[in-house]
């Protein structure tokens, strides 16, 4: 079920906007922060819908404990996201790093939570296996196999699995939103224990390297002073994403000026970075 708030344009419920006056809030605060609890008490309806789903106040026909709860935002806040870099529309963590939550009481460990990064990509196969359905043996109706992207996360949900067996994720944004970016590939690498971002900017032909273990904010781009490792990292990784950029035939539009198509990212490009 999608919910308009918190969205623009923030105007909250009259009588909740007045509560947060109260309190000292600014009234652009204020109705922000009934928006939100707005959407908290909406939330807190279906919860109870499913409590009782016929509303006659006898609870014997709960469905709680039978029903996958999965609360999710599309996308980072519009405005200030501290301590993460950036905002809706960015590549930045503050643009893509969203809540989720998922709950199942008879599957789903109570307050368990995993550092995996997962992508809505991901929904498909996690929901199917909680179904009992195999998505990989489908077929379409002209007899091909049905070809999804994304991966289960539906045995790390449960306990039984710590990580996906996958190192990359990919974003590619050949475009332009206002100041939020220009054209754009990234590729989030788990290394070990920690995931690394690196970003490639057609217009510059730059690079930029994020560890997101040491370094949520995005403030220490490690290419300006790279590291022989960092710099053993950033070639990888351009490597996997010229591969993906390739295997994808991923379009990266034209050149105003001649109508050329823009290329990708050369395979040696990361080595102009000096140690």
């Amino acid at each position: 079920m999608p919910f308009h708030a918190v969205h623009s344009d923030v105007v909250g419920r009259k009588d909740l906007t007045e509560k947060y006056l109260k309190r000292g809030l600014s009234e652009k605060q204020a109705e922000y922060a009934s928006l939100i609890e707005l959407l908290d008490q909406n939330v807190g309806k279906i919860n109870n819908a499913l409590k009782d789903p016929n509303g006659d106040g006898d609870f014997s026909d709960d469905i709680t404990n039978n029903t996958l709860f999965i609360f999710y935002s599309d996308i980072g806040g519009l405005v200030d996201n501290v301590p993460l870099k950036g905002k809706k529309g960015s590549l930045d963590e503050g643009g893509i790093r969203v809540p989720l939550i998922f709950r199942f009481p008879n599957v789903i460990k109570k307050n368990s939570v995993s550092n995996q990064a997962v992508h809505c990509i991901d929904f498909l196969p996690t929901l199917a296996d909680f179904a009992g359905v195999d998505i990989a043996s489908l077929q379409k109706a002209n007899g091909e196999k049905a070809i999804y992207d994304g991966a289960s996360f539906a045995r790390i949900l449960q306990g039984k699995q710590k990580r996906i067996e996958r190192d990359n994720l990919f974003w590619h944004l050949p475009g332009y939103m206002d100041e939020r970016f220009s054209p754009t590939t990234l590729i989030q690498k788990r290394i070990g224990n920690a995931y690394y971002k690196l970003f490639y900017f057609y217009e510059t032909e730059e690079f930029a390297l994020y560890n997101l273990k040491k370094d949520l904010g995005e403030k220490d781009n490690l290419l300006e002073k790279p590291t022989s490792k960092n710099m053993k990292i950033a070639l990888k990784m351009n490597a996997d994403m010229l591969a993906w950029l390739k295997a994808n035939m991923a379009p990266t539009g034209t050149f105003i000026k001649n109508g050329n198509t823009v290329p990708y990212p050369k395979a040696d490009a990361v080595s102009k970075y000096k140690q």
